[in-house]
């Protein structure tokens, strides 16, 4: 009904637009040509013409009658329809995926339409949407075991398409990432080398890496090298904070490691799935934004704890390995001075603050 009373009044399309042409630029980046898709939402009669640069028949669809009459097309509620089977090469549904009543059921019936290795896209809005259409996809997936997504409020749909195209182009690359940067554009060095003893010292909050970032030792921790838009670097890992993978080599790894929590995950599977054949590269002309530390504000002291508790289990299960292996009584001593100081000068920090506040 919303939909079309905007038909009668007169849509503001801007919004709609913009996601609509993201999206057609990522699938034109892809250099890929279907021979059917689906186009689920088209207040701009104007669209479809528009994907057939990359399609040769275009299915319009839209929940609101009146828009749906003024493409050609008719109406469907994504999660209220019989959808053919593995019809379409691509699947494309803007603006309307957050609005539907059961949206796991949406993205299943979705998929039964998609062909293999076919291609579905959702543009919705951001903010509370966004927990709701990650749950969405998650609870699909374990229904019908075909996505693993890991889904950013902040990466253009632009910047999906070399990552997808590394993956395509590469059978043997397990995950691929963009350049993580923090929101005032500055990067957060999200590609990495294996941590080693000087991890501590060189790494992404690294004092020297700060001080001396121009040091071999530097860079292969944190990596910084910049390639032709749409190339890639294999590196060692890279921080979870964004990334696409393969959901067949994650199978194959068995997963994240849960004895990890909330820190080096990341580091751990990547170096297992390295350990098992697979590339883990990254995409630096891709960009993508994040704000750092988030889930660490609210308890840290805890959030210090598990991040040296987990920096140990990494450091025992692949570099040190054997529990009389001098290495690892030495990273467990290193590490539990570095947690004590980190730990007295976040409280007299806090301290420091508190009087200031008095």
């Amino acid at each position: 009904m919303r939909r079309d009373r905007a038909a009668r009044t007169g849509p503001e399309l801007f919004l709609y637009e913009r996601a609509f042409a993201d999206c057609l630029e990522r699938i034109e980046l892809m250099q890929r040509r279907f021979a059917r898709s689906l186009l689920i939402g088209c207040p701009d009669p104007g669209w479809p013409e528009r994907l057939r640069s990359v399609c040769e028949d275009v299915d319009v669809r839209d929940p609101g009658e009146l828009f749906a009459q003024s493409a050609r097309g008719s109406t469907l509620v994504e999660d209220a329809w019989l959808p053919p089977e593995q019809v379409y090469g691509l699947v494309l549904a803007v603006g309307t995926l957050d609005t539907v009543n059961d949206p796991p059921l949406a993205l299943r019936l979705l998929g039964h339409a998609l062909q293999p290795g076919g291609l579905l896209i959702g543009a919705m809005p951001g903010g509370e949407t966004l927990p709701r259409l990650r749950e969405a996809m998650r609870a699909a997936d374990l229904a019908d075991g075909g996505a693993a997504p890991h889904v950013h409020p902040r990466i253009e749909p632009a910047a999906l398409a070399p990552l997808l195209t590394q993956l395509e182009q590469d059978a043997r690359c397990a995950i691929v990432a963009p350049q993580v940067l923090d929101p005032d554009g500055s990067p957060q060095g999200n590609a990495r080398g294996d941590p080693d003893m000087f991890t501590g010292l060189f790494g992404r909050t690294g004092a020297l890496r700060r001080t001396l970032p121009g040091l071999q030792i530097a860079q292969r921790n944190v990596v910084t090298g910049a390639t032709d838009a749409g190339a890639s670097i294999v590196v060692d890992w890279v921080s979870g904070a964004c990334l696409v993978a393969r959901r067949t080599a994650l199978a194959d790894v068995g997963g994240f490691d849960e004895r990890y929590f909330m820190y080096w995950e990341d580091a751990d599977l990547c170096r297992r799935l390295r350990q098992r054949g697979y590339r883990i590269r990254y995409v630096p002309a891709a960009v993508a934004v994040h704000r750092v530390g988030q889930s660490s504000k609210t308890a840290r002291a805890s959030s210090l704890r598990a991040f040296h508790r987990s920096a140990y289990l990494y450091y025992a299960t692949h570099v040190a390995r054997g529990v009389l292996n001098p290495k690892r009584w030495l990273a467990r001593v290193l590490l539990t001075t570095r947690l004590w100081w980190k730990l007295r000068s976040d409280a007299e920090f806090r301290m420091q603050n508190s009087g200031r506040s008095d």
